[in-house]
């Protein structure tokens, strides 16, 4: 993968800024080192300087005792020389000037002055005074004085160094380290403010903020892909939620779809004396639909005019369909024709090869119907020829029934009649055998008996006739 290069890198300045401490931090201590090494020996060179003034004062002491002792002189001044002579010295010697000269000033009094005086003391040849070797060891003493003192102020001045650098290495370093702070504040800290607060944003919904980054660095590069990443989201979140729109639009028409078909189909389904109401179902698919211009017409097989005709909304021309010779309408569902910018859909209500009529729409030439409008439109005329295919099968069941019911009844009233009229025949045996006989009072029984059984059979042959009729 290809590595980016940024003109101002947040790594790079943070790692020139820690590279700048640390190298502050290793100079202060290699300096700090430097002069603790050249004042390693200061307090031993201040000692041994100091020591040679005790031992000029002892040295000053054999040579003016009265018994001179060898031993002790001897003993005494290679201590003394072995002192001059010490390596502590040397750095002095060569790297510090007014103390070597002082070196130089106290060494060469010692060897040209005070030590001869001294070695003519203790040999006794000449006895200087002892005032002379009193102020020789004075102005020696002095000297040596002079020279320690020197030494002392070198190793002040050398912890003065010290502490100076440390100090200035102190504020440097607090100095580079607010400079770095305010760095980190400035192009760190608040970017990545900004980008947690738009991260919050993001996470809240709002993909409309934007982070303005004029730095070309890492946090830039990452503030633009925030930007970006937000903008990319907010597009994705509308067409997501457009389409969620849609999907509940969608489902919305649905669920109206099938409420308006379980209720057609309820309508349908229930008994109702008046039939099925065709006004309640072409008002709710109008509205379900969203199409003002739709229209039912019914029809008997033979006729070519619509017996019965509905639509939704009264102040359109309700004679449209009646105009015109529905018998030639083509069988085919769907769209049929597009006549002055105005599309003609026709569906026929067709049930078990019986047309009962047909639904008509009519709609802008620009706006056909959609898929699921024109899928409702063929299940409610799917339903509507079910349910007028069941209407007349009912119709003819019930007529089936009533012509039943008749035959019943006329066979009944054959029966009655026959009975009647057989036993008004019997009786007409009796009178013939009463009129050979002149049996008159047989004759009167008789007549009786035939006048009743005559009404009786007219009572039932009214009777039976109203209930033929009836039915």
């Amino acid at each position: 993968m290809k590595s980016l290069v940024y003109k101002k890198s947040i790594i790079v300045r943070l790692s020139i800024a820690l590279s700048g401490i640390v190298l502050l931090g290793m100079s202060t201590m290699l300096i700090s080192y430097w002069l603790s090494e050249r004042a390693e020996n200061d307090s031993l060179a201040i000692n041994v300087a100091g020591s040679l003034r005790v031992q000029t004062m002892r040295m000053g002491l054999v040579a003016l005792q009265e018994t001179p002792n060898t031993a002790e002189w001897v003993s005494a001044l290679g201590k003394l020389e072995a002192t001059w002579a010490h390596s502590v010295f040397t750095p002095f010697l060569y790297s510090k000037p007014n103390v070597s000269d002082l070196y130089q000033a106290a060494f060469t009094n010692w060897q040209d002055q005070l030590l001869p005086s001294l070695r003519e003391r203790q040999q006794s040849k000449q006895k200087p005074s002892l005032a002379q070797i009193q102020a020789q060891l004075d102005r020696q003493i002095t000297l040596l004085d002079v020279m320690v003192n020197s030494i002392q102020k070198d190793a002040e001045q050398k912890v003065r160094s010290f502490r100076i650098v440390q100090i200035v290495a102190l504020f440097a370093t607090l100095l580079v380290s607010a400079l770095v702070m305010y760095l980190l504040r400035v192009n760190v800290g608040q970017p990545l403010n900004q980008l947690t607060a738009m991260a919050q944003r993001i996470a809240q919904g709002d993909f409309n903020h934007k982070i303005y980054s004029p730095n070309d660095d890492e946090l830039g590069v990452l503030a633009n892909t925030f930007n970006l990443m937000s903008h990319s989201i907010a597009n994705n979140y509308d067409s997501i939620e457009q389409q969620v729109n849609e999907k509940t639009q969608a489902l919305q028409q649905s669920n109206n779809a099938l409420q308006f078909l379980y209720d057609t189909a309820k309508f349908i389904i229930e008994y109702n004396p008046q039939g099925i109401n065709y006004d309640e179902i072409i008002s709710r698919l109008s509205t379900t639909t969203g199409l003002g211009d739709i229209e039912l017409c019914l029809m008997t097989t033979e006729g070519s005019r619509p017996y019965l005709q509905i639509k939704p909304a009264s102040e359109i021309d309700k004679s449209l369909c009646a105009k015109q010779n529905c018998s030639k309408r083509i069988s085919s569902r769907g769209l049929i024709e597009i006549t002055q910018g105005v599309a003609i859909y026709r569906f026929q209500l067709v049930r078990n090869e019986r047309d009962y009529g047909l639904i008509v729409c009519r709609v802008p030439e620009h706006a056909l119907l959609s898929v699921w409008q024109e899928q409702l439109i063929q299940s409610t005329v799917d339903q509507l020829a079910i349910g007028m295919s069941l209407k007349t099968d009912e119709d003819q069941s019930c007529r089936l029934a009533i012509l039943q019911e008749r035959n019943a009844i006329a066979r009944e009233l054959h029966d009655s009649l026959a009975q009647a009229l057989s036993y008004l025949k019997i009786q007409v045996t009796r009178l013939n055998r009463a009129i050979g006989s002149e049996d008159k009072e047989t004759m009167y029984d008789v007549a009786g008996e035939l006048r009743e059984g005559l009404n009786n059979a007219y009572r039932q042959l009214c009777n039976g006739q109203v209930i033929l009729w009836g039915f």
